[in-house]
C-alpha cells in the first residue's frame, strides 16, 4: 500500500502526527505548496510570514521521521508543488495497493491541523 496526504497548509495537528510517525508500515508521501504556491506569498505584514511558517513546520516533522534512527519504518517522502502563477490549494488522502488494484481516496476540506 501507498498513501498521499495532500494539503495546502502543513500544519498538521498533534494527533496527525503521532500517527504517522508511529505508524508507517507503508510509504507516505505529503505533498504542500512551495512558498511561492502558498495563497499568502507576498502578501504584506504579518500574513507575508505564513509560507516561511509553512515551510519551517515541514521541515521540523521531517526531521522527526528521521531522528531517531527509524529504520525499520517505510520513508516519508515531502514534495513541494510550485508553478509559476499558480497557487495550490489541494487538500486529500489517497490510498493505493497496485497488488489487488485497490484505491481509496478521502477528499474534503480538512486542512489536517487544530
Amino acid at each position: 500500500m501507498e498513501m498521499t496526504l495532500s494539503t495546502a497548509y502543513f500544519n498538521l495537528n498533534e494527533d496527525y502526527e503521532n500517527l504517522i510517525l508511529s505508524n508507517r508500515t507503508y510509504p507516505l508521501t505529503i505533498i504542500h505548496p512551495s512558498p511561492q504556491a502558498c495563497g499568502f506569498y507576498g502578501a504584506g505584514r504579518l500574513l507575508g510570514h505564513v509560507p516561511s511558517l509553512y515551510v519551517h513546520n515541514a521541515h521540523e516533522f521531517m526531521l522527526r521521521t528521521t531522528f531517531p534512527s527509524t529504520s525499520k519504518k517505510a520513508p516519508v517522502r515531502m514534495m513541494e508543488y510550485e508553478r509559476p502563477g499558480w497557487t495550490f490549494h489541494s487538500k486529500g488522502i489517497w490510498a493505493e495497493r497496485k497488488d489487488r488494484k485497490l484505491a481509496a481516496t478521502v477528499i474534503g476540506s480538512s486542512n489536517y491541523g487544530a
